[in-house]
């Protein structure tokens, strides 16, 4: 297993066809059916993610999965079905590139922003009324929106692809 994920490590899912990665999911288990084949592509997924720690794959949609079922289920010679899934891979997968900057920024930026926020509130007469943020302490609020600012930076970006 070392030698395979030195090779995916170094080249992702374009390494695909080098491994045998279509033989263990596709080939041993006989597949048959769409569910049969969604669930050894989920398993095979599942797998990437945890050969590389921290990193995200983009996968295809349901529908784009079940069509490329059909086209792939035609075909007779194993090593075509191979190739074909090989293609699949390559052009549909990609590697999620998260945006470590904004991230990083948040997580600097936030916790002046929370001292900030809390110091405006106390100030302004109609919000200190509203919602009092004075009954809660500086050391409860300040991680608090930090870490409320990195999950709406990560959904954020979630939501754009």
């Amino acid at each position: 297993m070392g030698a395979h994920q030195s090779l995916l490590r170094e080249k992702g899912v374009q390494a695909m066809d080098k491994i045998n990665l279509y033989d263990r999911y596709f080939i041993r288990k006989e597949i048959k059916h769409f569910e049969e084949f969604h669930v050894a592509f989920i398993d095979l997924c599942k797998d990437l993610t945890s050969i590389f720690p921290q990193t995200e794959y983009t996968i295809p949609a349901f529908n784009e999965i079940e069509e490329f079922y059909k086209e792939w289920k035609n075909v007779k010679e194993e090593e075509e079905k191979k190739m074909q899934f090989c293609d699949f891979m390559k052009s549909k997968v990609f590697y999620s590139d998260t945006n470590q900057s904004a991230t990083l920024v948040t997580g600097i930026v936030a916790p002046a922003a929370a001292v900030i926020v809390k110091k405006t509130w106390k100030n302004t007469p109609l919000l200190k009324y509203l919602i009092p943020l004075h009954v809660i302490p500086s050391f409860l609020f300040v991680p608090s929106f930090t870490l409320l600012s990195l999950i709406g930076i990560k959904v954020v970006h979630l939501s754009n692809k």
